[in-house]
């Protein structure tokens, strides 16, 4: 974990340019940033591990059923449309 003034020592320690976003904009520090918990986690970490999940298996082991790979790919659109429709 960084604090302002340790980021910014750390840059100027290694030669590096303090972001503009943090030298511009006034009263901006590193401790007001902060990650967006939904949009890093639940639409994008997990919405990546929950699709290949359903590719591997929907898609790639069949587990619908489906003799090619479009027919798996509507047999487990049917399946998640029923799923969405009970719950």
């Amino acid at each position: 974990m960084w604090t302002d003034e340790s980021y910014r020592a750390h840059l100027l320690a290694n030669g590096l340019a303090v972001p503009a976003l943090l030298r511009h904009a006034i009263g901006l520090r590193l401790d007001c940033i902060m990650p967006d918990v939904l949009h890093t986690i639940d639409l994008g970490v997990a919405a990546h591990i929950i699709g290949n999940v359903l590719f591997i298996f929907g898609v790639l082991r069949g587990v619908y059923g489906g003799g090619n790979y479009a027919e798996r790919v509507n047999k487990l659109a049917q399946n998640l449309d029923a799923w969405y429709k009970r719950t």
